[in-house]
């Protein structure tokens, strides 16, 4: 499968999956987002999106299609090769509009993971305002705990929870979810600020019902809940806002990857740890993009999705973008989420 515009230069990448490009590229209403998180809801595998293009006529075309701060799809199985997908937004006085409403004029979500928890779905946000350098700071976050996921999207009954903030200045929702031994793991960054991430925990049961008020979090070894921690928890890295961490069975590693973003390089990073609170190893570069080669081209939002089908080693997304917001636009080969096959053993 091969794209006009500067984008299309990854399918030069020997380890580009281009066979799985199509599943965004079908809809002509849904014209290309960032963000990208993936959710295994059992049957189905849901992905959650940052800023999307949509044309309110259906056109195909980008030009004059406003943003949506937010958009959502559900994929029909688990091989994006061939599964159908169904995008789905709200409409604002007839103009496409966020899946996840904004809670005032001037303020908007965007998703961050989400992990389907009993008969539950629950699907962490975090919420910006306009200001900072790149026109946006994190104003919060919050959850949103969706009851009846297995109906349609615009049929789901959504609560949302509010999340405890903390002394340490973590945003709890950004980064990456990961269930083991009975709870919910959440890894979190500093966020404004350093970045360094920490890992919270929740008993199922107590995710499954939003009841999210008291994190236990990894304080010298230890979890105790927040209401208990009177010494500062350590971090586990220096990470990003948008991650993964998987397990890899073959190695039986547990493995982060991520991007630097946008003004900290293109490539695609990868750590590994024996368990999942650590020692987490120091990051190595396992991808460079090849748009990363394109002018006024960014790279970012790298996660992998290991409930894909695929026919090596895991699935991964990127996305990618301009400084120049006419490339952006006009460029169909960009702002559509690129699928990458990465082998974590040879990657080590």
């Amino acid at each position: 499968m091969a794209f006009a515009g500067c984008g299309a230069t990854c399918d030069e990448s020997p380890t580009g999956w281009t066979q799985a490009d199509r599943l965004f590229r079908g809809d002509r209403s849904w014209l290309g987002a960032d963000g990208a998180y993936s959710v295994d809801l059992g049957d189905r595998v849901l992905w959650l999106f940052g800023d999307t293009f949509v044309s309110p006529d259906g056109s195909g075309s980008r030009s004059g299609s406003p943003f949506a701060r937010n958009t959502i799809a559900v994929e029909s199985g688990h091989d994006p090769t061939a599964d159908a997908i169904a995008f789905y937004y709200r409409h604002d006085g007839g103009a496409p509009s966020a899946f996840f409403p904004a809670p005032d004029g001037t303020r908007w979500y965007w998703p961050g993971p989400g992990v389907r928890v009993g008969g539950a779905l629950l699907v962490f946000l975090s919420r910006l305002r306009p200001g900072g350098g790149l026109g946006f700071v994190t104003d919060g976050s919050e959850a949103r705990l969706i009851a009846n996921p297995d109906d349609a999207p615009d049929q789901w009954n959504a609560q949302s929870i509010a999340l405890p903030q903390n002394p340490w200045g973590v945003l709890l929702g950004t980064g990456a979810i990961f269930v083991e031994d009975g709870y919910l793991h959440l890894f979190s960054c500093v966020e404004p600020g350093n970045h360094d991430v920490y890992l919270v925990r929740w008993p199922l049961a107590d995710a499954a019902t939003g009841t999210l008020a008291d994190p236990e979090w990894l304080v010298d070894g230890n979890w105790l809940p927040q209401s208990q921690v009177t010494s500062p928890p350590q971090p586990l890295f220096n990470g990003h806002t948008e991650f993964s961490v998987h397990f890899d069975a073959t190695t039986k590693l547990y493995i982060q990857l991520q991007q630097p973003g946008f003004f900290f390089g293109p490539d695609i990073t990868m750590r590994t740890a024996p368990l999942l609170t650590g020692p987490w190893s120091a990051a190595r570069t396992v991808y460079r993009p090849p748009e990363a080669a394109c002018p006024n081209v960014v790279t970012y939002a790298a996660k992998a999705h290991p409930e894909l089908r695929a026919p090596s080693g895991v699935a991964v997304t990127y996305a990618t973008s301009s400084t120049d917001f006419a490339t952006q636009v006009n460029d169909v080969a960009l702002y559509y989420p690129r699928f990458i096959l990465l082998d974590v053993a040879s990657s080590l």
